[in-house]
């Protein structure tokens, strides 16, 4: 059985690292490293430009949709290279919720504008109290007439201080089980009552703390059903569940190798022995301490 990719997946990936090699300078690598953000709107625009936000949607913009594979090797390819596409990602997944639970006007208004790189969207799901238990959100939103008013705070909204909206799940009937009385909206983070703190991690990435204070969301801005928020935000968490990790771990075993190397702690004898990975050809661009 052979599991090598066709020559047009291949040439598709020498298209990608082309592309990062001409649009991911060590300015931009550099400018990213130290801010600890994950995003760049200059980038987000010429993925966009070449159809590769969103590129396994059926899509009617010129742009051809990528098949499994190609899209496999566009993720593989922008994980590796440590691309600034966080915020992409997070866009991509709250549009894909969007497609299956919005309402047609939410649709209309969104999906179009993601796949021209033109917004970004925050997770808001985790609070301080809550972590990772996302049932047990406390952050309330009450009906009043064709709007909400939402209070609380979300934890780890990365991006959240750069992006222009807020994936928001709400408690709307805080009487009923944990896992009923949830609700989702699209907030937008550039008004009254949002108050968006920086938090930085150990590793130096920054995520954010995010405060509503009376907050107002129209209802067109709601996603899926009042009190059925569960079901849209199982449809986020598997995209998020199913994101890959080992190209970025790929490049930093590579940067270990490179750096022992270097400094005379590994041989080309101990590089490539039984299950070894062999030579490693990768660029390193971020720093491992001499």
């Amino acid at each position: 059985m052979d599991f090598e990719l066709d020559e047009s997946v291949s040439a598709f990936r020498t298209e990608v690292r082309e592309f990062l090699a001409r649009e991911l300078t060590p300015e931009l690598d550099e400018r990213v490293y130290r801010s600890g953000v994950s995003h760049d709107a200059t980038f987000a625009r010429r993925l966009a430009e070449r159809g590769w936000v969103g590129p396994g949607w059926e899509r009617d913009d010129g742009h051809r949709r990528l098949n499994p594979y190609e899209v496999h090797v566009l993720e593989e390819e922008l994980t590796r290279a440590e691309a600034p596409i966080y915020a992409v990602a997070t866009t991509e997944m709250v549009a894909n919720v969007i497609r299956v639970v919005g309402s047609a006007e939410l649709r209309a208004e969104i999906l179009p504008r993601f796949l021209r790189g033109e917004l970004t969207i925050a997770l808001g799901m985790t609070e301080p109290e809550a972590g990772s238990d996302v049932a047990g959100v406390r952050t309330r939103a009450r009906r009043d007439g064709d709007r909400w008013i939402v209070d609380g705070q979300k934890m780890f909204t990365t991006n959240g201080h750069v992006t222009d909206y807020i994936f928001l799940l709400t408690r709307t009937r805080p009487d009923g089980p944990r896992h009923a009385g949830l609700t989702l909206f699209l907030v937008r983070l550039d008004q009254p009552g949002i108050d968006v703190q920086a938090v930085y991690t150990l590793s130096g990435e920054r995520t954010n703390i995010v405060f509503l204070s009376g907050v107002a969301v129209e209802d067109r801005w709601r996603i899926g059903q009042v009190d059925g928020g569960w079901r849209a935000l199982m449809l986020a968490l598997q995209d998020e569940h199913s994101a890959a990790f080992s190209p970025h771990l790929d490049r930093l075993l590579g940067a270990v190798e490179e750096w022992a190397r270097a400094s005379g702690r590994l041989d080309e004898r101990h590089r490539a022995g039984p299950g070894g990975r062999g030579p490693h050809v990768e660029a390193v661009q971020h720093r491992i301490p001499g």
